[in-house]
């Protein structure tokens, strides 16, 4: 395995943990300043079609060490 694949495993690993932690000071550290991004959202809800839109912020970033 390339150490680029392993890197990123890594770090999706340490994503998934933090994430699984619900405590967002985990999670802070992972995601890149001003990252945002929109979605819209069309479906089924008890029979009944749906359209929601909204804002997410679930970007991650590898900080170089120092």
């Amino acid at each position: 395995m390339t150490d680029s694949k392993t890197e990123l495993q890594a770090l999706m690993a340490e994503y998934e943990r933090a994430t699984s932690t619900r405590d967002i000071n985990q999670v802070i550290p992972l995601i890149c300043a001003g990252a945002t991004y929109r979605f819209t959202w069309t479906g089924r809800v008890d029979g009944r079609r749906r359209s929601e839109y909204g804002r997410g912020t679930n970007m991650i970033a590898k900080q170089r060490d120092e």
